[in-house]
């Protein structure tokens, strides 16, 4: 048979086993199945055992929800078949979906159990998919015992490993099953946060059962925060989707949901409806959790009504219903003294019909023999039952032992500071063996300054108080020291108080942040010492040049009138050229005062355009006009005043002016000053010179950078005016945004912010 039949022989028996739940009463919608399953598995044993193995996986699977006693029945059909063909990827996935329907029917340890030898097999396959669905699982367990830490801690492993693979509608079921938590620990903002990012990933993919569940968890959130109306509105649509899929334990918890914001808005005969509609759910599918919170809802409600006759027998049922579990692990004891009380009266029945009738010997020995083999049957059993139990335990021991044996951390146990328990990573730390390392106290292998850190620490867990992770030197061995993060917490092992611990090594994580701390320092060292140079430098240049400058202008002074044209012209070029120089000194030095953080600023109130924009407008039109180049100051605002450091914004707009005119040969430039919006200022430099290529834009405020086109190879300048523009923006708690396009110009826009009033 062909791998396609195969699906194809499973879709049309899901079909079926779906439409009968669909159009035959209820109480008589399970007897059918049976017949249709028991026909089915007689059709499974035509196939090959891999093709079995397959099948059974599926019917195990889908009747996880549908009738998870029967689903189990599939899952250990699987698990024979799975040992005989020797497919322990198959085993681990049959373990895993055990895992999933013990958690649907409350029986949490066997639950756990199967998860965790699960989740070791998928680990050493290194299935990341795999591990990241059995952490989710192991987690829902946590949270159906309330053990809300545990829970958070594995739904986040979970989710974390899903967000590596990019896997959508597995990272929506561990985001919601986060933020479920995160809702139970009463940290509402935070698990809206994550339902709603489950929502837009919904959004993405078409998975009806994960939009369910998150419109779900929607609900409660928001029945949480009093917006009863949107809850309800979630809550139905998720009811909606779980109806149309058959999820018949979404649809219980649905009607529980939806019941319980009824209650809360005091329409308490729609809320017994629901919760009904819970009922008949859980128990079809013996949905014990949800049956328990069913009968606990419609106490609740038919108190709050004021039907105490309901609300007591309901009260009454939820109490039978939550000891169910402990009545069912009675119940073999139970049975063991029925049938100790029933052979006792069968024994004395017996003596007193043989008193009374005068039984022969032969009878009276065949009653003996009969008893005798019903207390060896009753006796066998019993030693069959403990010797199955014990290695139950002992296999469990072993599991346990096994995994805590293979962690990468040290997990020891601590009674009255003796280490009574270790395991065995501790042999490679100490060169010792565990029976060396066990009985001795914890101090001789804790450095000597932190013993009364690890001793107040004791003291806090021993009288029930949660510390914080800390951190201690362990001297393992002679002149050898190591970092370890410390996790403890109070245990009873063995009849006593203790403390256990797991110490994670984090000798090599102290070292790389120390490496980080001291190349942090070398870094600033050297940043330092450069600009330094630099401003030291800049003062050993801008001295002499100015002495020169004064010099040549003192000696033109005096020759003015016997000066020919071209040493005119010399003139001329040597002031020039030793404003450059001095400009660029000014820059380097600004630059090093800002590095340096010397510079202090002096904050006040100024007119932007009478202050600043009106003199550098004067000051850069006689070059303008030089260029032929139409030069425009307009603003549009009457107040335009701000609080800011004058020297620093006059900088500001000098370089971007004299950039505008310096790389614009023909059109305009133009100042505008205008509201950006309510609270800012903006200045707008736009001219129609060069412009600046898309490329270069992400590089146009660093330091010595020139663009290799145009800027720095036809004209002059050092690459520090727009980076100098950039500092003093920081300064001023200003913006700027800059808008180019080659050979069409620039618009460069700053804005401040505006001071009212």
């Amino acid at each position: 048979m062909l791998i396609s039949e195969k699906h194809i022989r499973v879709t049309v028996f899901l079909f079926l086993f779906n439409l009968l739940f669909l159009i035959v009463p209820q109480y008589h919608c399970q007897s059918i199945t049976e017949d249709l399953i028991k026909k089915y598995e007689d059709s499974l044993l035509n196939l090959p055992k891999d093709q079995q193995l397959e099948l059974l996986i599926e019917l195990s699977w889908e009747n996880r929800m549908i009738n998870p006693l029967r689903g189990l029945s599939f899952a250990d059909s699987a698990l024979i078949i799975s040992g005989k063909i020797d497919n322990r990827r198959k085993y681990a996935t049959i373990k895993n979906i055990k895992g999933v329907i013990f958690t649907y029917i409350g029986e949490y340890d066997s639950a756990l159990t199967n998860h965790f030898e699960s989740l070791q097999i998928r680990e050493n396959f290194d299935d990341t998919a795999a591990v990241a669905a059995s952490l989710n699982n192991i987690g829902l367990v946590f949270e159906r015992i309330n053990d809300l830490d545990k829970a958070l801690f594995y739904y986040s492993e979970s989710l974390h490993k899903k967000e590596l693979l990019g896997n959508k509608p597995s990272i929506v079921v561990s985001l919601n099953n986060t933020a479920i938590i995160l809702r139970k620990k009463l940290e509402i903002e935070k698990a809206l946060s994550y339902q709603l990012r489950a929502l837009e990933i919904c959004k993405t993919i078409d998975s009806p059962n994960d939009l369910a569940l998150t419109y779900s968890n929607l609900g409660i959130i928001y029945k949480i925060k009093g917006m009863y109306k949107t809850a309800l509105d979630y809550s139905e649509k998720s009811l909606k989707i779980r109806e149309e899929i058959g999820d018949r334990q979404g649809l219980a918890i649905q009607y529980l949901t939806i019941g319980n914001i009824r209650e809360l808005i005091g329409d308490f005969s729609g809320a017994v409806n629901n919760y009904n509609e819970a009922v008949k759910i859980a128990s079809v599918n013996k949905f014990k959790p949800i049956l328990t919170d069913s009968y606990s809802s419609l106490y609740s409600a038919y108190k709050n009504s004021g039907d105490h006759a309901n609300s007591l027998f309901y009260l009454e049922k939820y109490a039978a219903a939550k000891d169910s579990l402990i009545n069912e692990e009675k119940s073999l004891k139970i049975l063991e003294l029925e049938t100790k009380y029933e052979l006792g009266k069968k024994e004395l029945q017996l003596r007193s019909l043989e008193l009374e009738r005068q039984t022969t010997f032969r009878n009276y020995l065949l009653i003996i023999t009969i008893i005798t083999l019903i207390s060896v049957i009753i006796i066998t059993n019993r030693y069959l039952a403990i010797k199955k139990i014990t290695k139950s335990l002992a296999e469990s021991e072993e599991f346990n032992r096994a995994l805590v044996n293979n962690l990468p951390e040290i997990v020891l146990i601590i009674v009255e500071d003796k280490i009574v328990y270790i395991n065995h990573i501790s042999e490679l730390y100490t060169g010792l063996t565990i029976n060396q390392i066990t009985g001795k106290s914890i101090f001789e292998f804790i450095e000597l300054s932190y013993h009364e850190l690890v001793k107040r620490n004791q003291r806090q867990i021993l009288e029930g108080k949660i510390i914080t992770d800390f951190e201690i030197k362990v001297m393992p061995r002679e002149n050898l020291q190591i970092d370890f993060l410390v996790r403890a917490s109070f245990i009873n092992y063995k009849g006593s108080d203790a403390i256990l611990g797991v110490l994670n090594d984090i000798s090599n994580f102290k070292k790389f942040q120390q490496e980080i701390i001291e190349a942090k320092n070398r870094a600033e060292k050297s940043d330092k010492l450069k600009t330094e140079f630099l401003a030291q430098i800049s003062h050993e240049i801008r001295t002499p040049v100015n002495v020169l400058l004064n010099w040549t202008s003192l000696i033109e002074d005096y020759t003015k009138d016997n000066i020919l044209g071209e040493i005119k012209i010399g003139f001329d070029v040597i002031k020039t050229q030793g404003k450059r120089i001095v400009r660029t000194i000014d820059m380097i030095l600004n630059m090093s005062e800002l590095q340096l953080g010397t510079y202090e600023p002096i904050m006040m109130k100024i007119d932007l355009v009478e202050k600043v924009l009106q003199n550098l407008y004067q000051e850069f039109l006689y070059e303008a006009k030089r260029k032929n180049l139409s030069f425009q100051l307009d603003s549009e605002i009457r107040n335009a005043v701000i609080i800011c450091d004058e020297y620093s914004v006059v900088q500001i707009f000098r370089n971007l002016i004299e950039n505008a005119v310096k790389y614009t040969y023909e059109g305009s430039i133009k100042i505008k000053v205008y509201d950006y919006d309510q609270n800012k200022i903006a200045v707008s430099v736009i001219d129609t010179g060069l412009g600046i290529s898309e490329d270069y834009l992400p590089n146009l405020f660093s330091a010595f950078s020139q663009e290799d086109q145009g800027y720095s190879r036809k004209f002059e300048g050092n690459g520090l005016g727009l980076s100098l523009v950039k500092k003093y923006l920081e300064l001023n708690n200003a913006d700027i945004t800059v808008q180019s396009k080659k050979d069409e110009g620039s618009n460069f826009t700053v804005t401040f912010n505006k001071v009212n009033g």
